[in-house]
C-alpha cells in the first residue's frame, strides 16, 4: 500500500497519518522526562503538518507550555 493511499474499512476510505516524536535521556533522566520530551516532539511533528518525524530539541513547545499553565491555574487558590 502506498503511504498516501487511504485504508479501506468496510467500504469507507480512511486516511492514515503518522506523527512521531523522538527523545533521548541521559543517565540522570527518568522515564517520565523521556515520555514528556517525546510527547513534546510528537506535538511539534503534528504542528508541522503531520506525516513527519521530529526530534526533541530541548526547547519548550507551545502545547506543553499551555498544558503546564492550565494545570497551574487549576491548582491556584481562589
Amino acid at each position: 500500500m502506498p503511504p498516501d493511499e487511504p485504508v479501506d474499512l468496510d467500504g469507507i476510505a480512511v486516511p492514515v497519518t503518522v506523527s512521531i516524536g523522538v527523545a533521548a535521556v541521559g543517565p540522570e533522566g527518568d522515564a517520565s522526562t523521556l515520555l514528556r520530551d517525546a510527547d513534546a516532539a510528537m506535538y511539534q511533528a503534528k504542528a508541522s503538518g503531520r506525516n513527519t518525524l521530529t526530534v526533541y530539541s530541548g526547547e519548550p513547545h507551545e502545547p506543553l507550555e499551555r498544558l503546564s499553565v492550565t494545570s497551574r491555574l487549576g491548582k491556584a487558590p481562589a
